[in-house]
């Protein structure tokens, strides 16, 4: 029966009848809930308080828990057998991440965000983003419990972009010569390193690879002497 008022009348084996009224009272919803009592530290775990309402007392399954970290699964039941199911997520232990940029030219920063895990906030130290030159910087992080993560962040730096010629003198008075150019670091393919005919004189090459890097030579093409035959 539903909850509410029924009347009943009961029949016995002679005829006889009486009625009554049956009241079906109704109870709301059997519901659980934490808070964490204690939280989780670096060293210890963290201890919740289960509460339940609703339903009829007593109950089963509630009181103070002490709890892994992660997520648990907590059964409250009621004194008619009625359950309520309670999902506790308590954070994992602190950790500090990052992310990193590569650098894409030599003597360039990388864009380091650094990210944090776990822990109970708020968060104090090093959180955010940074601009890193090469080289191994060490970060760490303290959270509301006190506990300490650290991490230590490579930023590795490219072989620079390096561009040297190859010919710098003229076999004739007047000529172009063929000037080849060798490339070395930085990201390939280059462009500007095809080998280029000039003339004598005071010129400049930009040789730039596939990261946007760019090396800048300047160089001398030199010019053989003029000679005259002179007829007495």
């Amino acid at each position: 029966f539903a909850p509410g008022i029924y009347q009943v009348t009961l029949r016995d084996s002679t005829g006889c009848t009486r009625s009554s009224n049956l009241n079906i009272h109704s109870h709301s919803y059997l519901q659980a809930s934490y808070v964490v009592a204690t939280p989780a530290t670096c060293s210890t775990q963290a201890s919740i308080t289960i509460s339940a309402f609703g339903g009829r007392s007593p109950y089963t399954g509630v009181g103070l828990f002490t709890v892994a970290n992660g997520n648990q699964i907590f059964i409250i039941s009621d004194s008619t057998g009625c359950r309520d199911t309670l999902f506790v997520s308590i954070p994992s232990p602190m950790q500090l991440s990052y992310t990193a940029t590569p650098l894409s030219c030599f003597a360039t920063t990388s864009t380091v965000e650094l990210i944090v895990t776990g822990g109970t906030p708020p968060f104090t130290g090093d959180t955010g983003k940074y601009q890193l030159a090469a080289g191994i910087h060490s970060f760490s992080v303290t959270d509301s419990t006190g506990c300490t993560a650290t991490t230590n962040v490579t930023v590795a730096e490219p072989v620079p972009l390096s561009v040297i010629n190859t010919v710098n003198v003229i076999p004739c008075f007047g000529q172009q010569v063929l000037v080849g150019f060798t490339v070395s670091g930085g990201t390939p393919p280059y462009q500007g390193a095809n080998s280029t005919a000039f003339y004598a004189g005071e010129h400049t090459q930009i040789v730039t690879d596939n990261g946007g890097c760019a090396d800048t030579l300047n160089f001398t093409v030199r010019a053989r002497a003029t000679y005259s035959d002179s007829i007495p």
